[in-house]
């Protein structure tokens, strides 16, 4: 901790002085009547649980085991001090608690925001059903040396961009490879076949033409069900900075 170097103001001697009968008593006559003045416009701290009635103090806050909340300093609004995080920061933080508890934190308020009035802290709702990802290229390529395919970004992320899917539906060309096998008929007619259907279940299919070779019909139109591809998660809230500048002690 550096020093700070007082000036002192040489006292008055009242009048009647008597000079004292040592030099001890002499030097601790002119200490008593002297005054050291601290640079600048704080004139002295003040350390407590009450705000000092001199305004120009430094307020020490502490709590009831004198433990310190914070310095404050007396201006048009009131006793305050900046807030650690800076307002409108790009910073965010997590929070768990009640979406109604985020206006009171840090001694904040649901009044309007300004300088010294208002939440500090706010939802931001850009991360609203929002996993975070770090900005960059996928180093890999992908799972299989190739550029990831998930709808709709690429793998090359960039800061602040947004992708993802929460379900999914296959198509064709996502299927794995498969054969429909259909038992034909063995009488020479045209007609449907009982056997094994177009979806591998026993059952009857389009007609088949056996003097032709081929099988009329149309293919399947059954779709492929969505499902979720969305790794196990624990929802939470983001917030971020308001513009709030200080504390009010």
């Amino acid at each position: 901790m550096s020093n700070t170097l007082l000036d002192l103001t040489t006292p008055t001697l009242p009048d009647g002085f008597c000079w004292p009968s040592t030099p001890q008593a002499l030097a601790n006559a002119l200490f008593a009547l002297s005054k050291a003045v601290w640079p600048g416009t704080i004139t002295g701290i003040h350390i407590g649980t009450t705000p000092p009635a001199d305004l120009t103090l430094l307020w020490v806050k502490t709590d009831s085991n004198g433990a310190p909340i914070g310095s404050f300093t007396y201006t048009t609004n009131g006793w305050v001090m900046p807030h650690p995080e800076a307002p409108n920061s790009g910073f965010r933080k997590l929070w768990i608690g009640l979406a109604a508890n985020v206006p009171t934190l840090d001694g904040g308020n649901a009044n309007v925001v300004a300088d010294a009035d208002g939440p500090f802290w706010a939802i931001d709702t850009n991360y609203a059903f929002r996993i975070p990802i770090g900005p960059g290229t996928n180093p890999a390529g992908g799972y299989d040396g190739n550029l990831a395919n998930i709808v709709p970004e690429p793998s090359d992320v960039a800061n602040t961009s947004v992708g993802g899917i929460e379900q999914i539906q296959l198509g064709i060309g996502n299927l794995p490879p498969h054969a429909h096998n259909v038992r034909t008929r063995t009488d020479g007619g045209v007609g449907a076949s009982a056997g094994f259907d177009r979806d591998g279940v026993q059952g009857v299919d389009a007609a088949v033409d056996i003097e032709g070779g081929e099988m009329i019909g149309t293919p399947p139109t059954l779709q492929a069900a969505h499902f979720s591809v969305m790794n196990p998660w624990k929802a939470t809230y983001f917030l971020k900075r308001t513009s709030r500048k200080y504390l009010v002690g």
